[in-house]
């Protein structure tokens, strides 16, 4: 079947996970009995195959999209990208809702992360024949509004995407979500400049921060005027559209803020290797690209033939979804195109090489431009001035990924004549984009230890590791400090809720008019969630310290404002009817003004708790 620019062929795309079929299966059977014409999606595409031109062609010949958005939905690469390409054809129309109807299987709403999906009205899954034919009924109403399929996505001529680019889409709608125009800032966007926007991309070296901005502004880069690149400066007047400052170091950052403080009307992203700046804006992190986003990033290079389906899955295990590492490693494929995965893999595990550095070398010889040095973004990372954090650099890179735990890497650094806790060494690491999550990813690890200026150092460190690691085998339990440490995992879990609360627009000021009502609730009852979770932790190793007391705070202190405006503005956004953005639904709600006076003060007592969370660890940030 084949359609035109105005005439669909299918009424509704049904996109989900293989694990939801059975769900799935009565809304489908309700949407075709109310006559409509569903294209069902084979979730069967492996992780190294790119989207099939089946689906990109049904899904353009569609009129809506309908995604089952459970806790695995997300876990599917092909659904990911159905999801974006709807979201961004309803941009392209000026509403990013207008294509997408969502169900929520799920009885909460705690793994919608897309930050369009959090602000728009999602069915729930029908639990009855006439609940499924509510949902038909309704989604023929929303059918009934749209004119002409989805279509094509418009080819973006100033702004090619990036090659070989892959994931990140949760990203990219974060940052979207904090530069770009919301469906009820468009109009008035094309009559004035709109205000001010800054949000902060950070990650390690070769993480993909200048890549990401590429695929960002390739995707939704058309909304600005203009985009100014800068290299770790700003620019000497305050130009509209975009500015894109890139590789800004700790010297730059005064002089940014301030910058930041002066502009009025320019939108700002900044990307830096290092959190630890100050910087005020929304952060956007990135980590290393989830296992199927690294496969089919090396397949894009180089397709995995038959048989070499295992070899392919370890060697992108083996990049550890570093994207630098997987690009090296695509472009040998590429270009040794007489070597299989296999072959490729055994280099890559050789101990006598270093594979990473001699695949980088080879490759500066092949393309212009490529680093000859792989490693030395990598290695300029790591902190000589810090003795301790160098101490955890090589007990992280030493010990199995399995095994690197805060406790652990106490007792090695005991063992190492470092008794301070490590939590401030693990946030030295942090700050220079090497450890996410409490753990070293294997491409750091591998030039940590080929790199290292002082072997006799790295060998003590491994040794420690191993004592540690081994002591907690043969235990079968977790070990116990030969130093008393009674508030060391306490200030690792204050530590994580003082990153809730200083990362969350939920501490972050919401002007007049702008900003979602729902997206600072949906924030607050994160860092209540994540209050209540550690009050569980702290209360089952028997910590009643001042850890305790100030999650017990936040939870006192969210608890009453969240009872109160959670369910009504909830109800508020269920009215809001087809066509009408969400901002513009929120500020006609005859309660918002109310809403919005009271989020200052509850902004100020959370901000008295962030300080006394950075008093317990130790750390500013």
């Amino acid at each position: 079947m084949a359609s035109t620019a105005n005439e669909p062929i299918w009424d509704v795309f049904v996109s989900y996970a293989r694990a939801d079929r059975d769900d799935v299966e009565g809304v489908i059977g309700a949407l075709r009995a109310r006559g409509m014409r569903v294209f069902v999606d084979d979730p069967e595409i492996p992780a190294f195959t790119s989207i099939t031109a089946e689906i990109r062609a049904a899904l353009a010949g569609s009129k809506l999209l309908l995604p089952f958005f459970s806790r695995k939905y997300l876990t599917r690469m092909a659904c990911r990208w159905e999801l974006d390409y709807a979201l961004r054809a309803g941009y392209a129309e000026g509403n990013p809702f207008g294509r997408v109807a969502a169900v929520n299987p799920e009885p909460d709403m705690d793994h919608i992360l897309y930050v369009e999906l959090r602000s728009t009205r999602l069915w729930e899954l029908p639990d009855s024949p006439m609940e499924a034919r509510r949902l038909a009924d309704d989604i023929a109403g929303r059918l009934a509004a749209l004119d002409g399929p989805i279509g094509e996505l418009p080819a973006s001529e100033r702004f090619p995407s990036p090659a070989a680019f892959c994931g990140r889409d949760l990203e990219l709608h974060e940052l979207n979500a904090h530069l770009g125009l919301n469906a009820g800032q468009r109009a008035e966007a094309m009559s004035r400049s709109p205000k001010a926007r800054t949000a902060f991309v950070v990650g390690a070296p070769g993480i993909g921060k200048s890549a990401f901005i590429g695929e960002y502004l390739h995707r939704f880069g058309e909304q600005f005027a203009e985009v100014h690149h800068c290299a770790g400066q700003v620019p000497a007047d305050h130009p509209l559209g975009l500015v894109v400052i890139e590789d800004l170091r700790i010297e730059d950052a005064p002089r940014v803020r301030q910058w930041l403080a002066d502009q009025p009307t320019t939108c700002t992203a900044i990307l830096s290797a290092r959190e630890h700046l100050h910087v005020p804006a929304s952060p956007v992190v990135l980590d290393g690209l989830d296992f199927e986003s690294t496969l089919a990033l090396l397949s894009a290079y180089r397709p995995v033939e038959a048989g070499q389906a295992e070899p392919a899955r370890r060697l992108a295990e083996g990049t550890g979804g570093h994207p630098q590492t997987a690009h090296v490693v695509g472009h040998l494929l590429q270009t040794f195109a007489e070597r299989p995965y296999e072959s490729v893999l055994r280099e890559w595990h050789r101990r006598d090489a270093d594979a990473i550095g001699e695949f980088a070398r080879r490759m500066s010889t092949l393309q212009d431009g490529y680093p000859a040095d792989f490693n030395a973004g990598l290695v300029a990372a790591f902190p000589p001035e810090d003795s301790t954090a160098r101490s955890a650099l090589r007990v992280l890179a030493a010990m199995p990924p399995l095994a690197a735990r805060t406790d652990l890497l106490a007792e090695a650094l005991i063992a190492l004549g470092h008794p301070e806790r490590p939590s401030e060494a693990l946030e030295t690491l942090r700050r220079c984009g090497l450890v996410a999550h409490g753990r070293l990813g294997p491409v750091a690890a591998r030039v940590a230890e080929r790199h290292d200026t002082d072997p006799v150092a790295w060998s003590v460190a491994r040794t420690a590791a191993e004592a540690t690691y081994d002591g907690l085998l043969h235990t079968g339990r977790r070990m116990e400090s030969t130093v008393s440490r009674p508030s060391d995992e306490s200030t690792e879990i204050a530590f994580q809720l003082q990153i809730e609360l200083s990362t969350r627009i939920a501490t972050q000021p919401l002007p007049d008019g702008q900003g979602l009502l729902g997206e600072a609730l949906a924030s607050l009852k994160s860092v209540f969630d994540a209050a209540r979770d550690a009050l569980k932790q702290l209360g089952s190793t028997g910590h009643r310290d001042e850890a305790a007391q100030l999650a017990n705070k936040l939870c006192e202190t969210l608890r009453p404002f969240l009872t109160e405006w959670h369910p009504r503005l909830s109800d508020h956004a269920s009215t809001r009817p087809p066509g009408v953005g969400v901002l513009t639904h929120e500020n006609a709600w005859e309660h918002a003004a109310e809403l919005r006076a009271e989020l200052p003060g509850l902004q100020e007592s959370l901000a008295e708790i962030l300080t006394r969370l950075r008093g317990l660890t130790g750390s500013d940030l």
